[in-house]
């Protein structure tokens, strides 16, 4: 897997199958993920869940937690004029910092980067002013995912969040070969292709039974740094699975 859509898809009947789908009238997004879930060998199941995703799902939930308990402050909107988007930055830093630390760095880390600041602005609630929340509001609303015992559900929001951006990559490195095409006659009609295939990831992306680990995901939250990522990879592995899994049940 490489960065650029220059980098095609592997040549194999499954890989083939997908790319049937785009000379297809309107393919429906869920049967283009299904049979994207099918042409993934384990190689390429296993990059899903690497270190550095794993490292962005740590700062995702220890940044709940260390606001919770104020190890953590945020300050009115320094950076870029909201706060939201302050947490959303400070924490994709953390991650993108740990994992060049780390010597990590991935395709699927970069997607799961980008995937950290929609996590926070979706975490904060359905406000269509998140951008004007106060420093304290934010500090709020995000920590309540530690004080109400709710790091299960922004989990499975960096999860749903991740998928659409893992999809998105598979689906534009082929796309481009076929615009003109009967699933994408025009790049318009390219883009808003990718466009549901990342709704429909972001829809049906989060992996069933996260309730169940909420108490082991408290507890890693509030793990030393060092610790944190072992003990999340996993639960990060095992919710990678059973999400994708659900995701090719389209």
């Amino acid at each position: 897997m490489g960065t650029s859509t220059s980098h095609r898809s592997p040549v194999t009947a499954e890989w083939d199958r997908v790319r049937e789908l785009y000379l297809t009238p309107n393919p429906a997004p869920g049967e283009i993920v299904g049979r994207i879930v099918a042409a993934l060998d384990d190689a390429a199941r296993q990059r899903l869940h690497d270190a550095a995703v794993v490292r962005c799902l740590d700062s995702v939930l220890a940044g709940s937690a260390d606001l919770a308990e104020g190890r953590s402050q945020l300050v009115p909107a320094q950076e870029t004029g909201s706060a939201a988007l302050d947490l959303a930055g400070r924490l994709r830093r953390q991650a993108a910092d740990r994992i060049g630390a780390d010597h990590v760095a991935s395709v699927t880390g970069t997607l799961a980067l980008d995937a950290i600041p929609p996590t926070v602005v979706a975490a904060l609630g359905p406000t269509p002013a998140w951008y004007e929340l106060p420093a304290e509001t934010v500090t709020a609303r995000y920590g309540r995912y530690t004080t109400e015992q709710d790091l299960s559900v922004l989990t499975g929001e960096f999860c749903a969040q991740d998928f659409d951006r893992v999809f998105r990559y598979f689906v534009t490195r082929d796309l481009a070969d076929h615009v003109g095409e009967a699933a994408a006659p025009t790049v318009t009609a390219a883009a808003r292709l990718v466009d549901r295939v990342g709704e429909f990831c972001q829809a049906r992306g989060r992996p069933p039974g996260l309730r169940r680990v909420e108490q082991d995901l408290q507890e890693m939250a509030r793990l030393p740094e060092e610790q944190r990522s072992r003990a999340l990879d996993p639960l990060v592995a095992s919710m990678i699975r059973e999400g994708l899994a659900g995701l090719a049940g389209g």
